[in-house]
């Protein structure tokens, strides 16, 4: 059902959840239930506690059904919430919501965010393809229709696609090319060293040895991996 709210804010798929008691947090001893608010996996918290309120918003894939951590979460920072005695409110960003959606969807496999040229939300498995300036979806692998969600996903035209790697920063180390210069260091303490990438192998970049390449050490034996890697900025 569409309806209009007295600011002129359109209200599509906005449901509120009935079976809050899961996300019930104790304070003082008492028992404080929220209201609940979702439209597709954005969801609205407002806690309510003698005097003081709380609104957050978070996202869920499925607000009826969270995992433990999900939970966990949720709570956890709704109460301290409360433990800050400056705060009336507090909630994330759309940036922060995409960013989090963002990753999940790379954690779970899905490597592009695209729209057909009906503006469809899409995501899929590889890159799909354009085909005379046509981008067809069924050509990037396992697909799934995501309009549900569009609302809160990344702003995109129709008939285009974004990289949900890149968008997060995330490096495909399989397709960075041979003597890419890159930083590294094996602790979070040491300091940052120039090198050459020279492969990625298990789960580890290799690069080699003693600021050489490809060009002055070919054999495998010259590289080494690295606990930290980061492309570096030339």
């Amino acid at each position: 059902m569409k309806s209009i709210n007295n600011m002129g804010v359109c209200m599509i798929n906005y449901r509120s959840v009935i079976n809050y008691n899961q996300y019930a947090i104790k304070l003082n001893g008492d028992i404080c239930r929220p209201r609940i608010v979702t439209c597709g996996m954005q969801c609205t918290f407002y806690y309510d506690y003698k005097e003081k309120n709380v609104m957050f918003k978070w996202i869920l894939w499925d607000v009826e059904n969270p995992t433990n951590e999900e939970l966990e979460s949720v709570k956890r920072h709704a109460k301290s919430l409360f433990e800050d005695e400056g705060c009336q409110k507090s909630m994330i960003t759309d940036k922060q919501g995409q960013e989090w959606v963002l990753q999940k969807l790379y954690d779970a496999g899905w490597r592009y965010y695209a729209k057909n040229v009906g503006g469809t939300a899409f995501l899929t498995t590889k890159k799909p393809i354009m085909n005379q300036g046509i981008l067809e979806i069924t050509s990037g692998g396992t697909t799934r229709c995501i309009n549900n969600i569009s609302e809160i996903m990344l702003e995109i035209d129709k008939n285009s696609l974004v990289d949900i790697a890149e968008e997060l920063g995330i490096v495909d180390w399989s397709k960075v090319p041979v003597d890419t210069p890159v930083l590294v260091r094996s602790c979070k303490e040491s300091e940052w060293r120039k090198r050459y990438f020279a492969f990625y192998k298990a789960g580890k970049v290799h690069t080699w040895d003693s600021g050489a390449t490809s060009w002055s050490k070919e054999r495998i034996e010259n590289t080494s991996w690295w606990n930290y890697v980061k492309l570096a900025e030339v």
